[in-house]
């Protein structure tokens, strides 16, 4: 993406900080509102790992890690950070006990890396047949050039439509191959309407990597079920369910680019907040729990989805009206489900 678009690797790595939180942040809630909703409780401090022990155990890795961190900072070199990174690991292990080479590890290691690279080399040579026979034809400037005339002005449609693109292609291909495909395609046609430009290659990359999650392909939800034991059917739709705000921080982003620190810093924090409040509301939409309410019906987790994907719009007016209508709809709600406990002595949660 860097060399896409042409800006540092940190800029990239800066933009993609929030996002990535407001997504950890939705599972957050909706795992902690199914916990809630079936009265779970956590695993008792003491048989938790020692903080000091893990970090003890692993700090080759930490080392490594900022190795990685630092040299794409201050080296910007891309190609060579992850070189560094591995080399260091390979150094540090000669001095732990917990991870020492052996033969038999490095014999292991170096089949696994031939593995590796036969695989990245053949998808490079696949997708570089198909971005050169694009570029050479112009199918990539007329793909662009059609999508923005059929959308018009109507920036929703032509997001609508990416999405779906950047998921059909993302089922069939792995995330690098439908991202490369879609940053000559797309994300120029993104880019000609007056989307960011980083907000337009984010876009497509967080729409190419859904069909991760989601039937009928659940890669990474296939995977986990194995892990789980459980059915690869049911878990993808778990999974869907848990990561579905993943299919809205991509319009979070594109309609509020402060988001991705593309705008003045009190842009970025007043479109930080209003995400969170709109992440906020949309997890308790889909799991059916409020903290501080409890349970709601559906006609509130419609309420709810309406008020979080209203914190879409880059207005601030918009924002405190929002949040100020929904915090007197749900005291009016806390009110009567309040008033209903008390006289049946149960609390109704039929339509839950």
């Amino acid at each position: 993406m860097a060399s896409f678009i042409g800006v540092a690797y940190l800029e990239i790595a800066l933009a993609a900080i929030i996002p990535a939180i407001l997504f950890f942040l939705a599972v957050f809630l909706q795992v902690d509102a199914y916990a809630a909703k079936r009265d779970l409780k956590g695993i008792h401090k003491s048989k938790l790992p020692k903080l000091f022990a893990t970090l003890t155990n692993g700090w080759m890795y930490l080392l490594s890690i900022l190795a990685l961190i630092l040299v794409l900072i201050f080296i910007r070199s891309e190609a060579q950070a992850p070189f560094y990174a591995s080399a260091l690991v390979l150094v540090l292990s000669f001095f732990s006990t917990q991870a020492k080479l052996t033969w038999q590890s490095f014999k292991t290691m170096i089949f696994d890396i031939g593995k590796v690279l036969g695989e990245i080399v053949s998808l490079i040579a696949g997708i570089g047949l198909i971005v050169g026979a694009f570029s050479a034809t112009g199918v990539s400037f007329s793909f662009s050039r059609e999508l923005v005339q059929m959308a018009g002005d109507n920036l929703l449609l032509l997001l609508i439509a990416g999405a779906v693109t950047s998921f059909i292609l993302g089922m069939g291909m792995t995330v690098s191959a439908s991202y490369i495909f879609l940053a000559i395609v797309l994300a120029p046609a993104l880019a000609q309407v007056g989307v960011n430009v980083i907000a337009a290659h984010l876009f497509v990359l967080y729409w190419a990597t859904a069909s991760y999650i989601t039937p009928p392909v659940a890669l990474a939800s296939f995977a986990a079920s194995s892990i789980a034991n459980s059915n690869p059917l049911r878990t993808s739709v778990v999974s869907t369910k848990l990561g579905i705000v993943t299919f809205f921080i991509p319009f979070f982003i594109v309609y509020q680019p402060a988001l991705i620190w593309q705008g003045t810093f009190t842009e970025s924090i007043v479109s930080i907040l209003a995400a969170v409040v709109g992440v906020f509301l949309i997890s308790a939409s889909l799991s059916g729990y409020l903290v501080g309410v409890g349970r709601v019906n559906v006609v509130m987790r419609g309420v709810l989805l309406a008020g979080g994907l209203l914190m879409l719009m880059p207005s601030i007016v918009v924002n405190l009206t929002t949040i100020a209508v929904m915090i007197l709809l749900l005291i009016i709600y806390k009110v009567i489900k309040k008033q209903r406990f008390n006289q049946s002595g149960t609390v109704d949660v039929s339509n839950s």
